[in-house]
């Protein structure tokens, strides 16, 4: 079950930094533009975001296992009784025990996990048309999800949710049971971004025939010009 949540939170926190680095990038693409013009190559910008990707992830990491290390103290206490109480037996815990070869792992898992969701913003950033970034046009340069991708792999992620559960009750394994609740979870995660698109624009139908066009197209209206009463 531990390693189920935590495998869980990994996997959310795989889409905390990429929704981070995405926007960071999106903030800083106008000096990403500059060092373009200047003669910065694309491969250069690329290595400089993921080493500071990589910074981050490396204290980020140390201060989880060490959080974790002071959680896991006041907290041992209280999982052998839950465990006690759901197994019918006595789990009596007199040391706890932290190697380095326990955690070394956890943390290169961590800073890894750091550097791959920050990829995506620190590949797609130096690409970006320096010109159009600095002419500051009236355009979003925010990524566009693509739905139907996030839709196949949201099926993906379900059959593999599936096959997990299905090997667990043929293995009696609790780690396939872990493996295929987290894909499970996670393809909350995933789908979650299409049907936001999806009710953006059902919304954007809908609206305006409930209370008018005026009254729907109000927020969209430009904020240097003085508008009337709907």
């Amino acid at each position: 079950m531990l390693t189920g949540l935590s495998a869980l939170c990994l996997v959310a926190g795989v889409f905390i930094i990429y929704n981070t680095t995405s926007t960071a990038a999106v903030r800083r693409a106008t000096v990403m533009g500059e060092l373009r013009l200047m003669g910065a190559d694309q491969g250069v910008l690329f290595r400089l975001l993921l080493a500071e990707a990589g910074v981050l992830g490396t204290i980020g990491a140390f201060i989880g296992v060490g959080y974790g290390i002071l959680l896991a103290h006041f907290l041992v206490g209280m999982v052998s009784e839950s465990m006690g109480v759901i197994f019918q037996l006595s789990f009596p815990v007199q040391d706890l025990s932290l190697g380095f070869r326990q955690q070394a792992p956890i943390a290169f898992l961590g800073i890894g996990t750091a550097l791959f969701a920050s990829s995506f913003a620190a590949f797609r950033a130096p690409r970006t048309e320096p010109l159009d970034l600095l002419r500051k046009e009236s355009r979003n340069t925010t990524p566009r999800s693509r739905s139907a991708i996030l839709v196949v792999a949201w099926l993906g992620m379900l059959a593999v949710a599936a096959l997990g559960l299905f090997l667990q009750r043929e293995l009696k394994s609790f780690l396939w049971g872990n493996f295929g609740s987290t894909m499970w979870n996670s393809s909350v995660l995933v789908i979650a971004i299409p049907i936001v698109g999806w009710s953006v624009a059902l919304w954007a139908r809908l609206l305006p025939r409930i209370f008018g066009r005026k009254v729907a197209l109000q927020p969209t209206a430009s904020p240097g010009r003085a508008s009337g009463p709907a």
